[in-house]
């Protein structure tokens, strides 16, 4: 079904999509594995009973089940995602509402009952139900972490082993820590009991650790009751029928929407690079996949590229800094940053001595609790290109960076 050469592709051209794929995946193994949790029990149930020819049918299915979820866990493998997200959830929605002229139009009657088995991309909590308590939140990290303290309350010895089972935790970072939460982008610490969760997450993965929690506790999912606030997926819908009915004529469209996405990720490093030579007037030949030097190895330059995100009202794009590559800037004379935004008309080339001084304001992503990269997010709104930094630190204006279109 999936291979690699199709996972690396949609890893580099089509991020967010992929790990949609992978939070999908994810709740199947989830669904597998309660099917046949509740298949074996049946099938015990009629050992007792002493019906041994139809409990050995329960139990064949039941391996059916398990050896589908087994086939099923190899394609997450293949996916070889970051397991804490580049964004959470929670900074999209800020950044959403930052943009909005009047919140009051995306409100929704925060009086319906939504359940896990619902999509909650871009839209905000208003609060949760679980064992007839009601717990108002307006983020999806304290939605997680209110849940987890009221698994608590209701059996801390089992949330208390949540460390150690790896369904509870990723393949690269721990989503649970009794220890030192260091390695952790973003821990909250819970209520009565000495543990750290990780928060940092789009909100249907955090739907689908709720589900995991909510299972391993045998509560039954349909107790779990979700109450919204706002609902922004409008904003991400296309208009293209509305503009066709209407008889208006359709906006002018700016050079993202013109730009035709049929360049690789190799054509527009290639195209970057040029421009980057011209600004420079300096011949820059390629040392590695990103990496880019001078002859006389003074200069150095880290091309990053990324296809993009359209928003609907802007373009977001996501890149990493590699530990070896902000290295390479550190050791070098004179070293630059190029970040392709889309295409080669939008190369943004920043002096690491600058860019340097934001490294510590952005996320950070691990791998065996060690600094795996540092994520980098480009805005371009209206013209205007900005490096997003964590919640709390204003956000750096990048436009003087943007080299001139040859």
């Amino acid at each position: 079904m999936f291979t690699d050469e199709l996972a690396g592709f949609l890893k580099d051209n089509f991020p967010l999509q992929l790990d949609e794929i992978s939070t999908a995946v994810d709740l199947l193994i989830e669904s597998l594995d309660a099917a046949a949790e509740a298949v074996t029990s049946r099938g015990n149930e009629l050992l007792a009973d002493k019906e041994y020819e139809d409990a050995i049918g329960l139990i064949n299915k039941a391996k059916e089940l398990d050896a589908l979820s087994k086939k099923v866990q190899r394609y997450t493998d293949i996916f070889q995602l970051e397991d804490v997200a580049l964004v959470s959830e929670d900074e999209v929605l800020e950044d959403i509402e930052k943009t909005l002229p009047n919140y009051s139009d995306f409100e929704v009657d925060n009086t319906v009952v939504h359940t896990l088995h619902e999509n909650f991309v871009h839209k905000r909590p208003f609060a949760f139900e679980l064992k007839g308590k009601k717990v108002f939140v307006t983020e999806w990290k304290r939605m997680l972490i209110e849940t987890c303290n009221i698994l608590a309350d209701i059996d801390p010895n089992l949330i208390g082993k949540f460390p150690d089972n790896r369904k509870f935790n990723g393949k690269k970072t721990k989503y649970f820590t009794t220890g030192d939460p260091g390695s952790m982008r973003s821990p909250q610490k819970l209520d009565g009991i000495q543990m750290f969760v990780e928060t940092n997450f789009s909100a249907n993965f955090i739907r689908n650790l709720i589900i995991k929690m909510i299972n391993h506790y045998k509560i039954p999912l349909s107790d779990y009751k979700i109450y919204l606030r706002a609902d922004y997926t409008g904003l991400h819908k296309k208009t293209g029928l509305d503009d066709a009915t209407t008889g208006s004529e359709p906006a002018q469209r700016d050079e993202d929407e013109q730009e035709q996405q049929v360049q690789t990720a190799s054509d527009i490093t290639s195209g970057c690079m040029k421009r980057v030579s011209n600004y420079l007037n300096t011949p820059m030949t390629r040392r590695s996949q990103a990496r880019y030097q001078s002859h006389d190895k003074k200069i150095t330059v880290i091309c990053l590229v990324s296809s993009g995100r359209d928003t609907g009202k802007r373009t977001e794009y996501w890149f990493g800094l590699r530990v070896k590559q902000k290295a390479m800037l550190e050791n070098s004379e004179k070293s630059y940053i190029a970040l392709g935004c889309g295409s080669e008309n939008k190369t943004l080339l920043v002096p690491y001595f600058r860019f340097s001084k934001w490294l510590k304001d952005m996320s950070i992503s691990y791998s065996a609790q060690q600094i795996s990269h540092w994520n980098i997010t480009v805005i371009k709104d209206q013209g205007d290109f900005t490096l997003r930094l964590k919640t709390g630190c204003q956000n750096v204006n990048l436009s003087e960076y943007v080299l001139a279109t040859q």
